[in-house]
Formats: structure tokens, C-alpha cells, sequence
């Protein structure tokens, strides 16, 4: 059967299939569709996400100069650098492996509820941080990475699929991606102010008023960023708040994506965590590394509105594969053999600007391989985000293994190496959802599908493998 064939047989039957609801899904609620898009309030609640991400992802950027401390000075008895390195990635990963838990929590309290427990199990993180006896490591691992972890992900969850309720891409105005860039741009702007900030008062007043200054700043911009916050009807929907959706989980696109973001999420990750030991491990200050580290986060907070703007243009695929390729040039090109520090801060505004992409795009693919449904989109959202954990809780673990145990311009040759792999395994695996997308969109043509039909229309392997190869397509991808 030719390709045309098989495309025209499945539009027919889809076009023809039966709308009836399955009785072992989850009660729907019904609901009014607020459709006010990219305009007045949307702006309102794209500035309290700003706040939300300074506040969230930007503090735990923040986290390489504590790192570095640690580190460093060996604050805590029995500490490593191994050990160090774990609390990164606790940091980020275990709130994360935990969101299916917290998309049922929401809801039972609601998108502003949630927030509000984020924000204090935040601040509460890093207050019990400043008063933890430096002889009892267990309570720097309970602190600054379980409570800061899950105050994390109760920030992040929400705040990342709000944007696509209040902004959408149209026939007047394409701004979705560019909102998330704005959005994301806040982890450049938060992680700055708080490295270079608290770095200074660490030098001054050490460690410990370093945390509660941070927390003092983080929980009023918090409380701000809450009160702005509205919910839209359609996110109240039970719907969007299930533990796991079977459909979901069969689907070819949820592990497509699931590729890409681990893989992208890793390479970040570590690059992020790195920087500030790797520039110190070539013979520069602490100071220097914090500066080299706050370049990065210049970068991530100049790049990532520009990446949103391109994506709106060209497409959240089209746009990622484009930046990762030039990602592992530069990974292999300048990273490896760089010595000089005017190189290292060239190299790290470079990085910032790109690697932080998969931030800016996961939710828009996400979105689009739900084929628009929003009702849907924190299930699957929230199911992804539980591998990004234990990715999040690895990634610096591996790469800092992969260290070598002497201070010299080579000692973090082999963590290089891995993260220019990890983007070139989630290049590859964004080839190859691209296809599936271009394949789906054409057994679907302009087919009105009930709820998830979209996600469970199957592709045949040799339409899929034939669009691997394609590289026009009548929407943007």
C-alpha cells in the first residue's frame, strides 16, 4: 500500500470514529473557556511567572557558588566532592521525581495553593541551610536539597504550563514561545543577581547570612509573584490533575519527548553546576568563577527571549535542533581547548545563550503533540518531569565522577565530552519526532477530533520513517 493510501485511510478513519467517552476516565468538570489571549491580565501573569522563575529555577542557579564552598573549604565534615555533587542534583531532582504526586495535590488545593507551600518549603530550606551544624552533613542534604528540591518543583510544575492558558500563537500574533522565553529568561536574571550577590555577602558575612539573605529576598518576591497570580477555568478541570494517563503513556510521542528533554535537561545540568569548579580547577579565583558563572547566567538570561522569538518563527523543533548543533561546535571546538580566561567568559555568554533551550520548548512540544488539548497538557507535563528528576539527580554525579582527581587545564575533559553526547543524543532524537509530528499532522489533515484523539492516532513506521527526511512543512515545527 503506498504512503498516500495509507495517509487517506487513516483521515477516514478518524474523520469516522465515535465520539463516545470512555467511562473509566476521569470525571470531566464542565467548564467556560476564558478566551482572552495575549492581551491585557496575559501580561500581568507573564511578570508573576518571571517572578516565580527568579525566585525558583534563578535560586537554584545560584547554587554553583555554594558548591564551590563546600567544596572548597570542606564545610561539612565527611563531605566530598562526589558527595557535593549529589546535592546538586538533589537539589533539583527529587521535588521532580515527586510531580505526579504534586499534580494531584493540585488538585485538591488549586494552582495557587501549591504555590504558596512551594514558597515556604523554599525559604524553610534555606533558613534550616544557615543554622545546620557543619558536623551533621545529613542536614545539608535534607535542607538545601530534599525541602529546596520539592519547594522547587511545587514552583515550577504550575508555572510552567500557566503561559499556554493566557498566550497562544495565531493568525495575528505568534508569542506562545516568546512568553516562555521571557519567562525562562528569569532563571538568567535570578541566578545572576544571586551569585554575584550573595557571593559578595558570603565574602563579607560567610555562608550562612549568604542562605538568609537569599531567603529573605526569595520569599517576598514570591509572596508578590502569588498575589498577581489568576487561574483560568480550564485549569481547574480534573482532568489536567491525574496521577498517570494511560493514553498518554502508550503513546510513541510521550517517550519522544521524554528523549529529548532527559537528554537536553543532563547536559544543562551539569554545565550549570560546572562552570564555577571548572574555572577554579584551571588556576582562577573564587571570584573569577563566580564571575564566569554569572556570564553563563547573563547569556541564559539574554538568549533565552531571542530563542523564544525564533521558536515562534521557525518552530520550537526546528529552533532546538539549530542550537544544539552549534552547542556541541563550540562544546568541542572552544571548550575543550580553552586557557585563557577571556576565552572561558566568551564560551560561557555563548553556552548560556543556547543550552538552556529544552526550558524554553518542552511545554510548546508538548502542547503540540497533544494536538492543542490544554486539559491534558499538566498530566503529561508532570509524568515527563519524573525521569527529569532522577536525570537531575545523576547528571552531576556522572560528570563529576568523570573529573579527574588533579587540578589542571584537563581535569574536566571527560565531563565535557559527555555533555556535548547528551546534546547530540537529544539532536537526534528531535530528527526523529519532527518526523512523527510531519506524519501525524498528515493522516490528521483538517479532521475536527474529539478529546485525545489527536494522541492516540497511531503512525505507520514507514510513513514516519519517510518524514524523518522531510524538511518542509505546511506548519511550523
Amino acid at each position: 500500500m503506498s504512503n498516500s493510501s495509507v495517509v487517506q485511510t487513516e483521515s477516514e478513519s478518524i474523520q469516522s470514529r465515535d465520539s463516545e467517552k470512555n467511562s473509566n476516565d476521569v470525571e470531566e468538570v464542565t467548564y467556560n473557556i476564558d478566551n482572552t489571549y495575549n492581551q491585557g491580565y496575559s501580561y500581568v501573569i507573564l511578570l508573576s511567572v518571571f517572578l516565580i522563575s527568579f525566585c525558583s529555577w534563578g535560586n537554584n542557579a545560584s547554587f554553583s557558588i555554594y558548591l564551590a564552598h563546600y567544596t572548597k573549604y570542606d564545610t561539612y565534615d565527611g563531605g566530598s566532592k562526589l558527595g557535593y555533587a549529589a546535592l546538586g542534583g538533589l537539589s533539583v531532582g527529587v521535588g521532580f521525581m515527586l510531580s505526579p504526586i504534586i499534580n494531584i495535590v493540585i488538585g485538591k488545593i488549586g494552582i495557587i495553593g501549591i504555590l504558596w507551600v512551594g514558597n515556604i518549603l523554599q525559604t524553610l530550606g534555606l533558613v534550616l541551610t544557615s543554622i545546620s551544624s557543619h558536623h551533621q552533613i545529613w542536614q545539608l542534604y535534607v535542607c538545601q536539597g530534599i525541602l529546596q528540591s520539592i519547594g522547587l518543583a511545587c514552583l515550577g510544575l504550575p508555572s510552567f504550563t500557566i503561559l499556554p492558558h493566557w498566550f497562544r500563537n495565531d493568525e495575528k500574533r505568534k508569542f506562545l514561545s516568546t512568553a516562555q522565553g521571557i519567562f525562562m529568561s528569569a532563571t538568567g536574571f535570578g541566578g545572576l543577581t544571586y551569585v554575584l550577590g550573595m557571593q559578595k555577602v558570603i565574602e563579607i558575612d560567610g555562608v550562612r547570612w549568604g542562605l538568609r539573605a537569599q531567603a529573605i529576598i526569595n520569599f517576598g518576591l514570591l509572596s508578590v509573584a502569588i498575589l498577581l497570580m489568576k487561574v483560568k477555568s480550564a485549569q481547574k478541570v480534573k482532568k489536567s490533575s491525574q496521577l498517570i494517563n494511560m493514553d498518554i503513556l502508550k503513546s510513541s510521542s510521550f517517550y519522544l519527548s521524554l528523549l529529548y528533554i532527559c537528554s537536553g535537561i543532563f547536559g544543562y545540568c551539569v554545565c550549570l553546576y560546572s562552570m564555577d569548579s571548572y574555572v577554579i580547577s584551571m588556576g582562577y579565583s573564587d571570584n573569577q568563577g563566580s564571575i564566569a558563572s554569572a556570564i553563563l547566567l547573563v547569556g541564559t538570561a539574554l538568549g533565552r527571549p531571542a530563542m523564544g522569538y525564533i521558536c515562534d518563527q521557525i518552530g520550537p523543533i526546528n529552533t532546538s535542533i539549530i542550537c544544539y548543533i552549534i552547542t556541541i561546535i563550540f562544546i568541542y571546538g572552544m571548550w575543550i581547548p580553552a586557557r585563557s580566561y577571556a576565552t572561558i567568559l566568551v564560551l560561557c555568554f555563548i553556552l548560556g545563550f543556547l543550552i538552556g533551550t529544552v526550558l524554553i520548548t518542552m511545554v510548546v512540544v508538548q502542547l503540540r503533540l497533544l494536538g492543542g488539548q490544554l486539559q491534558r497538557l499538566n498530566t503529561f507535563f508532570s509524568m515527563t518531569l519524573f525521569p527529569f528528576g532522577m536525570v537531575a539527580i545523576v547528571a552531576t554525579l556522572i560528570a563529576f565522577s568523570a573529573t579527574k582527581d588533579h587540578a589542571s587545564p584537563t581535569q574536566f575533559l571527560y565531563c565535557i565530552v559527555i555533555i556535548g553526547c547528551m546534546f547530540i543524543i537529544s539532536i537526534i532524537d528531535l530528527i526523529i519526532l519532527r518526523g512523527y509530528i510531519i506524519s501525524k499532522d498528515q493522516l490528521v489533515g483538517d479532521a475536527e477530533l474529539e478529546q485525545d484523539e489527536y494522541l492516540k492516532t497511531s503512525v505507520p513506521i514507514k510513513l514516519w520513517v519517510k518524514n524523518i527526511f522531510t524538511l518542509r512543512h505546511n506548519k511550523r515545527l
